[in-house]
């Protein structure tokens, strides 16, 4: 080689690529096809999964770093729920005249999922509702609203969402959360993918559930109701005990809500309450 010439690199295999590629704070850009597809996940698999019409989309995803280098960590689809407005939280309308009630629990929807979609480990959030303002909001979100069609209570929803997701790793989350952090929500999810298996967060009284996970190829078997966590053990899911306050704390009453506020509220749920209730809240969380 004459002694000027610059060296030429040398070409990199599959996997040396991909390290190469994925320096910390790249960003690596994942499709939604549509409608129905084979999706190729991080561990190199192919599986099957149905876009619903008008689904697709592109969202970046950034690469994370551990002490070893750069790591890839699993893709989530997380799935949830919401009742017709009007039908959702009675216990909380207390003497909120319908439509304050219904902008209450729209604005603890919004939160929710705008905290699951800013989590770094979820690729999507599938809503599954009937409501067509919760459609349209969760839309304008960047979430994938999907009608419900079983029609027959939450767990069939849910069962229904998880046919949905695009992603292997599937996960069923309350939608009463509004002082959620994505920092909670990434952390359960990571440990639950950890675990490798059937997996629930119980709420902050500890006979509810807030969240259900079940890795690829494991059906989520959801089992929301009363005593949820003891159901849900008792089908052999495994109980997550880690630090996660805004995770656990589901909102039913207006002191759940008052225990929100002093976590930190979303913005729309802070927004919401200082226009219609009476109720001293906590400032908004910051963005």
């Amino acid at each position: 080689m004459h002694p000027l010439a610059e060296p030429q690199q040398p070409q990199l295999g599959g996997v040396e690529r991909g390290r190469a590629e994925l320096q910390p704070g790249a960003v690596v850009e994942q499709e939604h096809p549509c409608p129905r597809t084979r999706v190729k996940v991080s561990d190199g698999s192919l599986h099957d999964r149905t876009v619903p019409d008008g689904a697709s989309h592109r969202r970046p995803r950034p690469a994370v770093e551990w002490d070893d280098g750069p790591v890839r960590v699993p893709d989530w689809s997380v799935v949830v729920p919401v009742k017709r407005l009007a039908e959702a939280k009675t216990r909380l309308r207390g003497g909120l005249p319908p439509e304050h009630h219904r902008r209450l629990v729209l604005a603890m929807v919004q939160d929710t999922v705008r905290a699951v979609l800013a989590c770094p480990v979820v690729a999507e959030a599938v809503v599954v509702t009937d409501e067509p303002e919760v459609r349209r909001q969760m839309r304008a979100l960047g979430a994938t609203p999907v009608p419900d069609r079983p029609a027959a209570g939450l767990n069939a929803a849910l069962a229904y969402g998880a046919t949905v997701a695009t992603r292997p790793w599937v996960a069923a989350l309350a939608a009463d959360l509004p002082a959620l952090r994505p920092a909670d929500l990434a952390g359960a999810l990571r440990a639950a993918a950890s675990a490798g298996r059937r997996c629930f967060v119980p709420d902050a009284a500890g006979s509810g559930t807030t969240l259900l996970t079940a890795p690829p190829g494991a059906r989520l078997d959801a089992r929301f109701g009363p005593d949820s966590a003891q159901r849900h053990a008792a089908s052999g899911a495994h109980r997550l005990a880690g630090d996660w306050p805004t995770l656990r704390r589901d909102v039913d009453t207006q002191a759940d809500l008052a225990a929100a506020g002093r976590l930190g509220l979303g913005p729309r749920t802070a927004e919401v309450l200082r226009e219609i209730a009476p109720l001293r809240v906590d400032s908004p969380r910051a963005e």
